[in-house]
């Protein structure tokens, strides 16, 4: 169920476009992808982007970009969901890109952590956010 917002009269620092994408299936569980680009983005906006903890540093994207895997891929418990969230600055611009999938349920594979981050870093590139370098995306923490 994709859903989109674009709007260039909110402040600076504000969203100036998310979308979110989701699906649900019985073998699957729950997956969605959601996009989110501050632009202009406050200085703040800025330095809260570049100090995300945990976060491992990609290299091709922007000015900035890094990759944190949380919940599953953490080792949480109680059936935790799978996240992959790409944090991103180019200029005065932010990009946040979270990648959420069901924990394994009902027999199905566990999420591939590297995938989703190569996903989601290729997807930055394709839209514009390369900066001409070699894209570099970290390997996912061992579940």
């Amino acid at each position: 169920m994709p859903a989109g917002q674009n709007s260039s009269d909110r402040p600076p620092g504000s969203k100036a476009y998310l979308c979110t994408y989701s699906s649900k299936s019985m073998d699957g569980g729950i997956t969605a992808l959601s996009v989110a680009l501050t632009s202009p983005a406050s200085s703040q906006d800025i330095s809260t982007a570049k100090s995300a903890p945990g976060c491992s540093p990609v290299t091709g994207i922007g000015d900035f970009a890094c990759l944190q895997w949380t919940g599953y891929f953490r080792g949480e418990a109680g059936g935790a969901s799978a996240n992959v969230v790409l944090t991103a600055v180019r200029g005065d611009e932010t990009l946040e890109m979270p990648y959420v999938t069901s924990a394994p349920m009902n027999g199905a594979p566990a999420p591939d952590g590297d995938a989703m981050a190569r996903a989601l870093a290729q997807a930055a590139v394709d839209a514009g956010w390369g900066n001409g370098t070699p894209l570099g995306v970290p390997a996912a923490p061992a579940s």
